[in-house]
Parts: structure tokens; sequence; C-alpha cells
């Protein structure tokens, strides 16, 4: 949508995609240290102590954010600097994709 044919930073996109993946692997390993005792929602009371499956759960989600805000970062680099050329801010669209596919004709 931008005329970007790559993204900014490709070693950040690819450490993205991995942290992605890694979150979710910890995540997952929390089901085999026992699990987090309240649910999909991660909430505990106040006595509950902290267990294993709990603090690799929260972990997790850690690993996750990290990449989000590593991909994030990037795709924000690639709309200011890969911009078409003539392509103006107030030319570029509300919900910009840099990876969009493109038309053939």
């Amino acid at each position: 949508m931008i005329g970007a044919r790559r993204m900014a930073y490709p070693r950040i996109e690819a450490f993205s995609l991995w942290t992605f993946v890694a979150g979710y692997f910890v995540i997952f390993s929390a089901l085999f240290f026992g699990g987090f005792p309240n649910g999909l929602d991660g909430l505990r009371t106040a006595p509950d102590p902290g267990r294993p499956g709990m603090i690799s759960y929260l972990f997790g989600f850690a690993v996750i954010s990290v990449g989000m805000m590593a991909a994030g970062f990037n795709l924000a680099a690639t709309i200011i600097n890969y911009r078409a050329p003539g392509m103006t801010w107030s030319r570029v669209p509300i919900f910009v994709c840099p990876l969009s596919p493109r038309r053939r004709s």
C-alpha cells in the first residue's frame, strides 16, 4: 500500500517472528510445569502463591510482548522511511500494510 518492496529491518523482522514462536512454546510449556491455576485469564488470588506453571505462563506473555514491540518498531520504521516517491503523509492510507500483495497487469 505504501510502495515498499521490503521491511526496513529484516533482522528485526526475523527476531520478532522467532520471539513470537518462542513465547508460544514457553506458554505451552506451562502445562508441563503444573499449568496455571486460574484458567486462561491468568488472574490469581492474593493468598495463592505463584506456581512454576504460572510463572512460565506470565514469562511467555512477556516474551511475546517483546516480539510485538519489535514488530511494531519495524513496521513504523518501514512506513516512515520506505514510502514510495511522491507519497506524502496526507496520501498514506489509514490501514497501511507494507507487505500487501502487488497486482500484476
